[in-house]
């Protein structure tokens, strides 16, 4: 996303344009004069002839959206949606509710019975970004899809791993990295998987599991 910052009265607002859904979005101000940041904001979009939209909004920002702007709408985006799991459940998979998921990795072992999971850091990190680079060329087949700025995003994650306090896991078989999955802790009780990427298909919800045991 082409994201712009502004310093109000205080207040840091930012402003992205998502390409996808071809609009501009606020979020809500962080800090300062909280009050004077929304005026200004309802100025600047009325000035540019767009609607003034806030995305995304915590429910604390919604309260003091629509208490300011009573009609406001408040429209949920189904397809931003983060998935919360409790990692026990990722960790056993118990239950017809994940017995897909086990299918897929019990066909992934017997396909790969060598197969093991490694702790990425200094010593492979060159072979997760071959890794990922070779998934990024296999999606030429769905030029739908922009992967611009994830990848860009992705390779700023390896750049600076330790520095970003990452954390992570990749799976090998053949002598290969076929599967990775990165992310960081945000306090003692949830940890944030920011990416996952696997060249065989079956290998998705293998590192997954392991991702969850190995981070007990």
């Amino acid at each position: 996303y082409s994201v712009q910052w502004a310093e109000y009265a205080g207040s840091l607002c930012l402003m992205a344009h998502y390409p996808e859904e071809d609009f501009v979005a606020f979020s809500y101000p962080i800090g300062g004069d909280e009050e004077a940041a929304l005026e200004a904001l309802a100025r600047y979009a009325k000035a540019q002839g767009i609607p003034i939209i806030f995305c995304p909004a915590s429910q604390t920002d919604t309260q003091k959206i629509t208490s300011r702007w009573p009609a406001a709408v408040i429209e949920p985006q189904r397809r931003w949606y983060d998935y919360l799991y409790a990692a026990q459940d990722l960790r056993e998979l118990a239950g017809r509710k994940y017995g897909g998921q086990r299918n897929h990795i019990n066909r992934f072992i017997d396909a790969h019975p060598d197969w093991t999971a490694e702790p990425i850091g200094p010593e492979n990190l060159d072979e997760c970004r071959a890794m990922a680079a070779d998934w990024y060329d296999r999606q030429e087949d769905h030029p739908d899809k922009d992967f611009t700025l994830e990848k860009r995003a992705l390779r700023r994650a390896f750049d600076a791993f330790s520095e970003l306090q990452m954390d992570g896991l990749a799976i090998r078989t053949g002598g290969r990295i076929v599967a990775l999955t990165m992310g960081n802790r945000i306090n003692d009780r949830f940890f944030d998987v920011n990416f996952e990427k696997a060249i065989l298909e079956a290998a998705y919800p293998a590192i997954n599991r392991a991702f969850a045991r190995y981070l007990r």
